[in-house]
């Protein structure tokens, strides 16, 4: 039996008012949401149904918002600012349970498994850790360039 390393912070709530940065991958982690050229991500129709997810989030999930968010060939990565009305797993969950039903009937694979079990969080502790963090996720995609060269 696997023993899966708990990635929450201990007693800190998850619904309070704040930034989390918010990784999610697909399982398994393969390129179904676009391919990266030249430090930029091509997306495919199922990246833009993530990418659409997203933008429309504040519309269906009200109390959060996207500050910013970069979709992958095989994950997602986005910060999440919440205003203590909605929990972060909520919103987490909604964004993964909606993407893999469209992305679903899409492919003609009803009920298939599309993600990852759970999700890699941050909480975003203040203006530094917030740039470092923005930065991140506008530089992913020259990193994965850089790294998939050399592979």
């Amino acid at each position: 039996m696997t023993v899966r390393k708990r990635q929450r912070l201990p007693a800190f709530d998850y619904a309070r008012a704040g930034a989390y940065f918010v990784t999610v991958c697909l399982l398994p982690r393969l390129p179904l949401f676009g391919a990266v050229n030249g430090g930029a991500v091509a997306l495919t129709p199922f990246g833009e149904i993530v990418a659409t997810d997203l933008r429309n989030l504040p519309n269906r999930k009200p109390g959060a918002a996207v500050d910013l968010f970069v979709v992958m060939p095989d994950h997602a990565h986005a910060i999440f600012v919440l205003d203590g009305t909605i929990a972060l797993s909520t919103v987490v969950g909604g964004l993964k349970a909606g993407t893999a039903a469209a992305i679903n009937r899409r492919r003609a694979t009803p009920g298939a498994r599309l993600w990852q079990r759970g999700f890699f969080d941050h909480v975003i502790r203040d203006e530094h850790d917030f740039d470092r963090v923005r930065e991140y996720i506008a530089t992913n995609p020259t990193r994965w360039t850089m790294k998939h060269r050399s592979s």
